[in-house]
């Protein structure tokens, strides 16, 4: 087998995996509603199980890349896969908010290590198989796909709990694929230390582009999260419709993924990156004051771009050992971002659900101001 063909099988069921971890991830933004009406559950209350969630996957992205350094990143794409079938598991088999919450919480792990392993044998393609639209654009298929695998499980009268003990059965399958493919190397650098890792993310370009993470993934998380209360509470629909408003966002969100490479190209990536920050503001706006619910939808073009666009344009300028760092990092500020905003924007919706973006709004215009300091640092190297 030539190296060609063994670098496309590992494309191929990277992608793969990137999409199943990303399908049973976003089925717990439309459950929130449902928990919510089953359990009598307020807004705050619904948050704190997100935000579990991103707080397990901020810790597990903190540890993950000087554990990609010290015991590999295969290694730790086989830990990740463990602890996401015990949490779906778990998940699966809770009857109570503090079983939910635990399920949560190690499911969180999983995803943190799994999505920094995955991205970081990705970055370690060749680079014309490293197409981060496309690869991220199937996080977007995952969201899509997920509300409404969920509503037909429920409409065919199953409950949850066998939706995601499929999920547990579909994640051991990858776990045992990537287990026995020989040609995906558990590659390490045991030289990385914990001073040198602290210098790489004291560097301005690696620490504004943190921030820009941060600031991004909480409008995404915070207003994906929320936007099946906003529809139901403020817009009056059911919770079936507001499943597929979600499920709109999400298919949006992955059309202008898998165009966000030759758009990136075309434009430039950072000023194509503004674009989207101004598109984002005046969508959120529309959305907030009663523009009408499927405004959202709209979100998920201007949304979508942001994460591949970046992260790729910052792994180019870095060198390979400092990259599975980087991406760990990522992850754990997008984490960061959405654990301090949720708590927020439910406290600001129990007041009034559209106070709820009021954050967002903020965080866009930081986006923003954090990209002219990221386009100046390009100028000046």
């Amino acid at each position: 087998m030539n190296e060609l063909h063994v670098h496309r099988i590992q494309q191929t069921t990277l992608l793969i995996a990137h999409f199943a971890v990303a399908l049973a991830l976003n089925t717990s933004m439309p459950l929130l509603p449902i928990l919510k009406s089953t359990l009598g559950l307020s807004v705050l209350e619904t948050s704190v199980l997100p935000t579990l969630l991103t707080v397990s996957t901020a810790i597990a992205n903190l540890l993950a890349g000087f554990l990609i350094a010290h015991i590999g990143q295969k290694r730790l794409l086989m830990g990740g896969f463990l602890l996401m079938i015990g949490g779906t598991i778990l998940l699966a088999l809770a009857t109570s908010v503090m079983g939910i919450a635990i399920a949560c919480f190690v499911m969180g792990i999983g995803i943190g290590w799994l999505f920094t392993a995955l991205t970081t044998m990705f970055s370690g393609l060749p680079a014309e198989m490293q197409n981060f639209g496309i690869y991220h654009s199937l996080f977007g298929m995952g969201g899509f796909l997920a509300p409404i695998i969920l509503n037909q499980t429920l409409r065919s009268g199953l409950s949850y709990r066998w939706l995601f003990a499929a999920y547990a059965a579909m994640l051991f399958l990858l776990f045992l694929t990537f287990f026995l493919n020989r040609s995906i190397e558990n590659i390490r650098y045991p030289g990385a230390s914990f001073r040198g890792m602290i210098a790489v993310l004291a560097g301005p370009l690696v620490s504004v582009s943190l921030l820009a993470f941060a600031a991004y993934a909480a409008v995404e998380i915070g207003t994906s999260n929320l936007s099946g209360i906003m529809s139901v509470d403020f817009y009056g629909l059911n919770e079936i419709s507001a499943g597929y408003i979600l499920s709109g966002f999400w298919l949006a969100f992955s059309i202008s993924r898998f165009f966000s490479e030759h758009l990136a190209k075309r434009f430039g990536g950072l000023r194509f990156l503004a674009l989207c920050g101004v598109m984002s503001l005046g969508v959120v706006i529309l959305w907030s004051v009663e523009a009408g619910a499927w405004m959202y939808v709209l979100a998920g073009l201007t949304f979508g771009p942001v994460f591949p666009v970046l992260q790729k344009w910052v792994n180019r300028q870095l060198e390979p050992e400092k990259r599975g760092l980087f991406n760990g990092m990522t992850y754990a500020f997008t984490g960061l971002g959405a654990t301090i905003t949720l708590p927020i924007m439910g406290r600001l919706g129990d007041i009034r659900m559209s106070y709820a973006f009021i954050p967002s709004l903020v965080l866009i215009i930081l986006f923003s101001v954090l990209l002219l300091f990221l386009d100046r640092l390009a100028r000046k190297t």
